[in-house]
């Protein structure tokens, strides 16, 4: 009886000397031997690109590199340049002081006005938003900050004197915000 070939997919640490300028690529001898075996394609594929994440840096459970919080995004105030050549109209979202160019909004068929108005609308949250974390913003803090408002406006307005002119003073102030926030939605 022939004995069949066990197949496995072995994934290994691989060294390359490589030329950025010419895009010249040798292998070089890695040490040691395969970091694992799977009997599956997928599995040792899924191991591999794992490593690599984890080599960069990655953290695993969160897709996050720990060492690129510091910055998180283009930093500074945003704008919108419209930018028309022949029939495409193409929006950009640029850096306001450099002019850098952060994204591009390519037309969708009959939706110029819709593509403007999410454009104007990315920039506006991003400008309006400016010290606040991504991480706040993902946890809805803004969204918090106007309930806290309505709160601290509730709680004043039932013993409010309006005799103190500091107590009226901030008691406008909030109620503007919040009025201002609410008409924006």
């Amino acid at each position: 009886m022939t004995k069949q070939p066990k197949i496995t997919f072995k994934v290994w640490l691989e060294i390359e000397r490589y030329d950025d300028d010419t895009g010249h690529g040798e292998d070089m001898d890695a040490p040691g031997s395969s970091l694992a075996a799977f009997e599956t394609y997928e599995e040792a594929r899924d191991y591999a690109e794992r490593a690599a994440r984890l080599a960069e840096g990655i953290n695993l459970q969160t897709g996050r590199n720990p060492a690129m919080t510091t910055i998180e995004h283009t930093p500074g105030r945003w704008k919108v340049e419209n930018y028309r050549d022949s029939d495409i109209q193409e929006i950009y979202i640029v850096q306001e002081s450099t002019g850098g160019e952060i994204a591009v909004i390519y037309p969708t068929f009959g939706q110029a006005k819709a593509d403007e108005a999410n454009a104007r609308r990315i920039v506006a949250a991003v400008n309006a938003c400016e010290g606040i974390g991504t991480e706040a913003l993902e946890r809805h803090v803004p969204r918090k900050m106007l309930a806290a408002l309505q709160m601290a406006s509730n709680y004043m307005a039932d013993d409010l004197d309006e005799d103190d002119e500091t107590e009226m003073r901030v008691f406008r102030a909030i109620g503007t915000a919040i009025a201002e926030a609410k008409a924006a939605a």
